[in-house]
């Protein structure tokens, strides 16, 4: 404790800076100073980035000198963490022989085999994981080889309690759902599509049902923070607003399962094809005007149809293959859908008198996706509002915002975060139910 104060007084006052570092490197490569009064002083000393790295030469060794002597695991790890950090810092010749010392310790760590004890192969295999990457580091194929040799024991081992969860029917539920499913399906083709534009009928939660959920939320709910990991495994703390999309996060699975029943059994009586589809696009909304756009100086001709055509095609055909019992690949639809949709909300929105474009420094750009659905731009406010409401804007920013819980898909498609097993059926759906939702446009207060 007196480490850390002093280190960090010397460091805020600029007080005999170069004495105390002095003082401790004497310390560092001290037989009379005890090993462990040594680590603990430059614990301190990484924390408060202490030395800089001309001044750390040979750090290291002597760290590596320590680890090798330590008897307790704890402090062992310490030495050879402080190690590594040196051997980084100094480029040292040394930080492959740090990592394979590394990796030989978390062998150190593995259980003796206990068949009654479940726990130890599972730990052991994570042990053998950690050790691997440190040889990775190092190149020490051949203890690579026998790690995963071992690994793959352990695996073996591995045994699971059988649990089984049993949750009582909602037999109200249950009828409501079928109701709605009964209903839409046995309508035509222009109902059903109407029915999966404006989402009449289906059990999304209301933005009044959204308001009214925070309202009662548990006060004590109140003294904890959300924390929001992304498909890259990056954490950071959520917004005042993501307990309402939690709660929309959980209405979206049911309304995810029922439209894909809807849907899966309109494909089936064939009510739904690609071409009744398209058809009802070009006749019955705004997708099927042709609209022009200069660029560069050019003007362009253009339907939001033929903008959007392939990834509907796209979309129906991979549920006629789930029909068939065919592999599907849903990458396709989600890529085409999801970038869609924010070039022709923004044509939406210009058409209605908003601006997209923001001025900063002299120059003009267009705002991020994230930002139009903020909503802050009275502009945009009140083009959106001409044609979609707050339902509307729930289902938008559920899908394409960062906000927690929102599935943020247009960014993550767009820089290339989504792995192939990322590309699912729901994802998918949301996109294709997003996307469509934007037909209920029309100019001023013409509505679909």
């Amino acid at each position: 404790m007196l480490a850390k104060h002093t280190i960090k007084l010397a460091m805020n006052q600029k007080y005999r800076v170069e004495d105390i570092k002095s003082i401790l490197t004497y310390t560092l490569n001290s037989t009379k100073v005890e090993d462990l009064t040594k680590t603990r002083i430059f614990l301190e000393a990484k924390e408060e980035k202490f030395f800089r790295s001309s001044e750390a030469v040979n750090f290291d060794e002597r760290f590596i000198a320590l680890a090798l002597n330590s008897v307790d695991n704890i402090w062992k790890e310490h030495n050879l963490k402080l190690a590594e950090y040196y051997a980084q810092a100094t480029e040292s010749e040394k930080l492959k022989y740090v990592y394979e010392l590394l990796g030989d310790y978390k062998m150190t760590l593995l259980m003796a085999d206990d068949p009654s004890n479940l726990y130890v192969p599972f730990h052991n295999e994570k042990r053998c994981e950690e050790a691997i990457a440190y040889y990775k580091i190092a190149k020490c194929d051949e203890k690579i080889q026998n790690v995963w040799l071992m690994q793959n024991k352990f695996k073996e081992k591995k045994q699971y309690i059988p649990l089984r969860v049993t949750i009582p029917q909602n037999d109200e539920k249950i009828k409501f759902l079928n109701a709605i499913y009964e209903s839409i399906t046995k309508s035509n083709t222009e109902m059903i599509c109407v029915a999966l534009v404006t989402g009449a009928g289906l059990p999304y939660l209301s933005n009044d049902v959204l308001i009214k959920y925070l309202e009662e939320k548990s006060e004590s709910l109140l003294m904890f923070k959300s924390v929001q990991e992304d498909v890259n495994g990056n954490h950071r703390e959520m917004k005042d607003d993501a307990s309402k999309y939690e709660a929309y996060n959980y209405g979206m699975d049911i309304v995810c399962d029922l439209v894909s029943d809807i849907i899966v059994k309109s494909c089936k009586t064939k009510k739904i094809t690609t071409r009744k589809i398209v058809d009802f696009f070009y006749t019955k909304t705004m997708f099927g005007v042709t609209y022009c756009k200069e660029i560069g100086g050019k003007k362009y001709e253009y339907t939001w149809l033929e903008q959007v055509r392939f990834g509907i095609e796209s979309f129906i055909k991979q549920y006629n293959r789930v029909i068939a019992g065919k592999q599907v690949n849903w990458s396709q639809c989600v890529d085409s859908l999801s970038i869609k949709f924010e070039g022709i909300l923004r044509d939406m929105i210009q058409i209605n008198g908003g601006v997209t474009t923001k001025l900063q420094n002299g120059n003009t750009s267009e705002i991020t996706l994230d930002e139009i659905l903020k909503m802050n731009k009275s502009s945009i406010s009140k083009a959106f509002y001409a044609s979609f409401n707050e339902d509307d804007l729930n289902l938008f920013r559920y899908a394409f915002s960062s906000n927690g819980h929102c599935l943020n898909i247009r960014n993550n498609v767009a820089h290339s975060f989504y792995l192939p097993k990322h590309y699912n059926w729901k994802i998918a759906l949301i996109s294709f139910l997003t996307l469509i939702r934007l037909a209920k446009f029309a100019p001023k207060e013409k509505n679909l």
